[in-house]
């Protein structure tokens, strides 16, 4: 499934795929058409002030956070790993990426 995020003044594209199924959640990847170039320290400083967001680390090359009931991997590409999505759809894992995007944004 190909999405577009809002984010930066843009509409940034991604391709959302299902990696597991576990009937009431579910694990997605998504990553975009054009890698990004993202600065997950300062990413992170961002989500940090929303207050939005749970266990929040980084090794400088990925953010791990979660948001909602979501457990999400953000790498400095761009390839978003959601995992712990509910309900199970790929409409679901849109919501939440939206939202982590949004955030971003906000901040």
């Amino acid at each position: 499934m190909t999405i577009d995020i809002p984010w930066g003044g843009q509409s940034r594209r991604f391709v959302l795929t299902t990696l597991c199924s576990y009937g009431e959640y579910g694990d997605f990847q998504a990553f975009p058409t054009s890698p990004l170039a993202l600065e997950v320290l300062e990413l992170g400083t961002r989500l940090k002030a929303t207050g939005r967001c749970r266990e929040l680390r980084s090794d400088g090359k990925r953010l791990r956070l979660v948001l909602e009931e979501a457990t999400i991997t953000l790498q400095h590409n761009g390839r978003t790993v959601l995992e712990n999505v509910r309900p199970d759809s790929q409409t679901a894992a849109q919501r939440v990426l939206e939202l982590l995007f949004d955030l971003l944004g906000q901040s």
